[in-house]
């Protein structure tokens, strides 16, 4: 995107800034919260999401360019499918482990 359009990189560079860094510091929300504030960083979310969906973008016309053969298309792919559910699964598998831990089932059970 900064290649192609520089205006259009600054202006989401610019929605990002004010959407995240700068509404937290405007809010002066404290480090530590009895719950996550999560709403007043919708903004900048969704300018990640729009960065995200230009990164796909991107990917598609790398994919269409006649530069790129069929098994670096199809190598992309695979690596853009398995790796977020690989990087979800390696970061949260001892929050969601089960193994060992009973405490759950015996007061299901014994109540």
């Amino acid at each position: 995107m900064f290649k192609r359009a520089k205006m259009d990189f600054y202006a989401v560079l610019v929605m990002f800034v004010f959407t995240g860094i700068l509404v937290v510091i405007y809010l002066n929300q404290p480090p530590m919260e009895p719950r996550e504030r999560d709403y007043t960083n919708v903004g900048s979310y969704q300018v990640f999401c729009i960065w995200i969906g230009l990164s796909v973008l991107f990917l598609v016309d790398l994919v269409k360019n006649k530069k790129a053969k069929t098994i670096t298309a199809v190598a992309a792919t695979a690596i853009a499918l398995l790796a977020a559910p690989f990087l979800m699964g390696s970061q949260n598998w001892d929050d969601h482990d089960r193994s060992d831990r009973y405490l759950g089932i015996s007061f299901a059970k014994n109540y």
